[in-house]
């Protein structure tokens, strides 16, 4: 079967006039190309067209007349994870809000040029396309090896009438943008803390904007600043680019900005704003980039390979031609001396060093958290020491802080370091990755931070044994008490340095319900087997799309047998016994099936 799999969503022709809606045709193929007959389902009152495949998923698309149109999606399970396009008949519809369930968080994009998507929250979308688009193409996508399901999908489409905004098309088209005033009235209208419905196009003249990382600022890559009381918020450049310039924007510039209206509160003090997620559409007329200020790849001499090294001073030339922030697309070898040790971190297996062509130098280069030989953690409090020699590998970038420029490698590792390229090979891994010998958390710590965060294809789960320490962070430098999306595993109980832990990302569903410590705080310090995929999580070596686990040797999916359960009875993945009612992973006489 396909990976990817798309359907066209032709005719759906929803006006948002009161709540009277067109009829809909669903046309569905399983690929996109019109020369295919595909399936046309003319009764619109229970339109179905469903496909199995053949690893036992299917599809399944349905709509009605009502006031709304329900689009039911079963998407089977895929080691590129999910995906599905849909093209929408606008007949001159400018925009729409789209609203669904879904077990998981969803990315949804477009390729309609123009098109503005802002995600509301995990389940809604407001999209706007420019006047006279004919046609909206959708993609959805889902996390990688993941079951996914999107239910009642709800799709708005305004087509005149009352936007909500007091006009027909009031500020949905550069041409009927409003004005400050206009703004601020509906902003007023507006709950505290609450976002516009819809995206609105705002015109009048910058009177504050101030350089630096709280206004237009090269570093974030956006810029804060005002129309009269109106409160332009971290918005991006023309064309919806990165801001790279700090001059493409001045006081008295006539704008048109784009985006949705907010009545941000903070301590009580309420700020009119357009909030972050909009763009400028124009500056004094001009909708269009300036190319001179968007970012280049420096042209550099050698550098691609390890016998190619370019030296500090050739790395650093390439620097200065490149724009504040800016990283280089490509990683580069830059060989040198280390001139002195900023920082060795062995809870986070990095080093951040200064180095030079040669001793004395003036003209250096930092190398920032950069992982050890072979792109593994470092594990030693001396690894790298002043006057080593080293060759490092990762992208050149432009780093600048408080109006200060530093040149810096980041994003990489030592390739070389004095004459050794590979680390010492005396570790002896404890584990295999079978169940009956897992591998562990040193083991782990010592292989090489995987360049993937998804898996490859054919890539082979293991097991991973440790004690669970606590839920992390987002970066894993700190236990987080209220996340129930992973788990850091240490070596022993007790581990108070959330650093030193493997992170474990648990999924949606019976495994993040039994090993999330949130709901089952007495899970610390327990020892648990995972199995999943050994990736790149939290910039670290982790597990991930784990589909089995054992908990205190007992529990587990893989643990529940069928002459454990009289015939019939449903089991969770706890061994718990469950009603008929229940949704999720369940085992009936040993063996495993889901039930939505």
């Amino acid at each position: 079967m396909n990976k990817k799999l798309r359907f066209s969503l032709l005719s759906m022709l929803m006006m948002l006039c009161g709540s009277v809606f067109a009829d809909e045709t669903v046309i569905w193929q399983e690929n996109w190309d019109s020369s295919e007959a595909g399936t046309k389902v003319e009764d619109v009152s229970n339109a179905n067209a469903t496909y199995t495949g053949d690893d036992g998923g299917y599809v399944k698309l349905y709509t009605n007349t009502s006031d709304e149109s329900n689009i039911e999606l079963l998407l089977p399970k895929s080691s590129r994870g999910l995906s599905f396009s849909a093209e929408v008949a606008l007949n001159g519809a400018t925009s729409m809000k789209l609203t669904f369930t879904i077990n998981k968080n969803v990315n949804l994009t477009s390729t309609t040029s123009g098109a503005n998507l802002t995600k509301v929250s995990n389940t809604e979308y407001n999209i706007t396309v420019p006047s006279g688009t004919n046609t909206l193409n959708l993609t959805f996508a889902t996390a990688v090896d993941q079951n996914g399901r999107l239910d009642n999908i709800k799709m708005v489409v305004s087509e005149g009438g009352d936007d909500g905004g007091g006009g027909e098309t009031e500020g949905q088209t550069p041409e009927t943008a409003i004005t400050v005033d206009r703004a601020l009235e509906l902003i007023g209208e507006l709950a505290d803390g609450a976002k516009s419905t819809s995206n609105y196009y705002i015109k009048g003249t910058v009177t504050k904007a101030e350089i630096g990382n709280s206004g237009i600022s090269v570093y974030y890559k956006n810029a804060t600043f005002n129309m009269g009381d109106l409160v332009v918020f971290r918005a991006k450049g023309l064309k919806n680019t990165d801001v790279t310039n700090e001059d493409f924007l001045k006081v008295n510039d006539e704008v048109v900005v784009y985006g949705q209206l907010q009545k941000y509160v903070k301590n009580e003090v309420t700020t009119p704003q357009v909030a972050q997620g909009g763009y400028i559409y124009s500056i004094n007329g001009e909708t269009e980039p300036n190319p001179d200020d968007q970012p280049k790849e420096p042209t550099i001499d050698g550098g691609t390979t390890p016998e190619t090294a370019i030296t500090v001073a050739a790395a650093v030339e390439a620097i200065n031609t490149m724009k504040d922030g800016q990283t280089t697309q490509n990683s580069y070898y830059v060989k040198g001396v280390v001139l002195s040790v900023t920082e060795i971190s062995t809870a986070n297996g990095n080093a951040t060093f200064v180095m030079a062509d040669e001793e004395g130098a003036t003209v250096t280069l930092t190398v920032f958290r950069a992982k050890g030989l072979e792109n593994k953690n470092i594990t030693e409090e001396e690894y790298v020491q002043d006057g080593d020699e080293v060759i490092v590998y990762g992208k050149l970038q432009r780093y600048v802080k408080d109006n200060v420029m530093t040149p810096e490698l980041s994003s990489g590792y030592i390739y070389e370091l004095n004459g050794q390229t590979k680390e010492d090979d005396s570790y002896v891994y404890e584990g295999d990755g079978s169940r009956e010998n897992p591998y562990t958390v040193e083991d782990l710590k010592h292989m090489a931070v995987p360049e993937g965060t998804s898996a490859a294809e054919g890539q082979e789960k293991v097991w991973v044994k440790g004690v669970i320490a606590g839920a992390l962070n987002s970066s894993g430098s700190a236990f987080a008490e209220e996340t129930v999306s992973n788990i850091g595993l240490a070596t022993a109980a007790g581990e108070t340095e959330a650093a030193k832990t493997i992170p474990v990302q648990l999924p949606t569903g019976d495994i993040r319900a039994a090993l999330n410590v949130v709901d089952n705080p007495d899970n610390v310090g327990k020892e648990v087997l995972v199995y999943g995929h050994i990736l790149k999580y939290m910039s670290k070596t982790g597990v991930k799309n784990v589909s089995d686990f054992v908990l205190d040797g007992v529990t587990g999916i893989s643990d529940v047998k069928a002459e454990n359960a009289t015939d019939g009875q449903l089991y969770n993945v706890a061994g718990q016994r469950v009603s008929g009612s229940y949704k999720g992973i369940v085992i009936q006489n040993g063996k495993k099936m889901v039930v939505k």
